[in-house]
């Protein structure tokens, strides 16, 4: 069995640890059901496994560590489920990662050394409660396009390297931490980027002038901030710029 859609019904109960036994399998769909429980440790024998989505269920509990195991998958998502702990270590083993979904839970901790997700795409942990900074390792995400970490506890300021994401990334969105410090001027090498949102943070000063180079900008939110000074006046330059 290499195809296992379950999606969008009433299932419910947990998931059996002789899922072990499907070993050959590469796809797992399980989105849209009533699943509790954990997630079984066992879960770390599908070495197979290129996608799994168990969005909107019930489960609960840690990540086991044997999803490090899980190194040919290419796509996660277990967005909208009760998940708590922190996110395992082990995690940096998966690097054939292109998109890695655990918005919608209770994650705690701190972001993992992120230099290891050199595949990753889109990355969505909006909505838990993560804490500290975010590390320099952001710059390790060669290939990012979506980095979506809105609705947690982040605090400190943002990484000096971000411009490192110059090529890739198209959308940040921070919104609702504890951030801090300027607006850092390094987000303005960010060449690609068409969304940025700092909205609902403690950032303070002024915006920085040369946000007038992100020709590619639609939508800049920066409300409920303690920032000063006057708005650039050259921000009308952006002329894709639909959302301020």
């Amino acid at each position: 069995l290499k195809y296992l859609a379950l999606s969008n019904n009433k299932f419910s109960g947990t998931i059996s640890k002789s899922i072990a036994h499907l070993s050959n399998l590469e796809y797992l769909y399980l989105e849209g059901n009533d699943f509790s429980g954990g997630i079984p440790e066992q879960t770390g024998e599908l070495k197979q496994l290129k996608s799994a989505n168990l969005d909107g269920n019930s489960f609960v509990g840690k990540l086991p560590k044997t999803i490090g195991n899980l190194q040919n998958l290419e796509f996660l998502s277990i967005q909208d489920n009760e998940l708590s702990g922190e996110l395992p270590f082990e995690m940096s083993e998966m690097s054939k990662l292109e998109t890695l979904n655990i918005a919608m839970n209770s994650l705690e901790g701190s972001l993992p050394d992120l230099s290891h997700f050199s595949k990753l795409r889109n990355l969505y942990l909006y909505e838990n409660a993560l804490k500290g900074s975010i590390p320099d390792s952001v710059a390790g995400l060669k290939s990012i396009e979506v980095l979506f970490l809105s609705s947690n506890q982040l605090t400190g300021t943002i990484p000096s390297n971000i411009g490192a994401l110059d090529r890739t990334l198209r959308g940040l969105y921070l919104s609702d931490n504890k951030l801090d410090g300027k607006i850092s001027e390094m987000l303005c090498e960010l060449e690609e980027l068409e969304a940025l949102f700092l909205d609902e943070n403690k950032f303070s000063g002024e915006l920085p002038d040369c946000l007038n180079s992100m020709s590619s900008l639609r939508q800049l939110y920066v409300f409920k901030n303690e920032l000063s000074g006057e708005v650039p006046s050259n921000l009308e330059n952006l002329k894709l710029l639909s959302e301020f």
